[in-house]
């Protein structure tokens, strides 16, 4: 019976071992780690409760809140952006989020951006293209709230060259959502709600 008990204890320890390692990659380097505390709170509600809408961080910072998590496809089903979408007492965050690997330099009105890397430039998709579009959708569903638009990246990314007002640094972002002016009629968990209702894209 004991070693039936410990192969079974073994393959429990092994099964959400490969999961926690899954998930870390998911979370580290991300706008994960700001909005939860630690990655055990983040793998315990995604993979063990099997729900990552509320983070004891972050109602410490703004309140009462809900997260959603959502992403864009090309016609390939390839992911082109990734969002956390936060419903909150002020209304709606759209969070675009991504790791550039190196500094960054475009204009909001760009087609691409470019990333400088190891004395490289590499071209990538202006994300503000992504966010509009995904906005419309957003605004579409509430008109009754306001939508701030945010796109956070690492901490270490050089942004200096980068001329839009929606992008921030990850540590930056409390700050944005905790000083902003936009207002809603509608409860955010009224709000959550209707978008799990209606939503139009694959969640993460």
């Amino acid at each position: 019976m004991e070693t039936v008990f410990f192969a079974f204890l073994v393959t429990l320890l092994v099964i959400y071992g490969f999961k926690a390692f899954l998930s870390f990659q998911n979370y580290k380097n991300t706008v994960l780690t700001i909005l939860f505390p630690n990655f055990l709170e983040y793998f315990f509600r995604t993979e063990i409760r099997k729900n990552a809408s509320y983070s004891s961080a972050l109602a410490k910072k703004i309140g009462e809140h809900r997260i959603s998590f959502a992403m864009m496809q090309n016609k390939k089903n390839e992911p082109t952006s990734r969002f956390v979408i936060l419903f909150f007492n002020k209304g709606i965050a759209l969070i675009s989020y991504f790791n550039p690997n190196g500094s960054l330099q475009g204009k909001t009105d760009d087609h691409s951006w470019i990333i400088h890397r190891q004395d490289k430039n590499y071209k990538m998709l202006n994300p503000v293209n992504d966010l509009q579009q995904y906005h419309k959708h957003l605004a579409a569903l509430f008109p009754e709230s306001e939508i701030l638009k945010l796109i956070a990246v690492p901490d270490e990314t050089d942004i200096g060259r980068v001329n839009c007002i929606y992008i921030c640094h990850y540590q930056n972002l409390i700050e944005k959502l905790i000083l902003s002016d936009i207002t809603s009629t509608i409860n955010y968990e009224e709000n959550f709600n209707r978008f799990h209702k209606n939503r139009k894209v694959n969640m993460l």
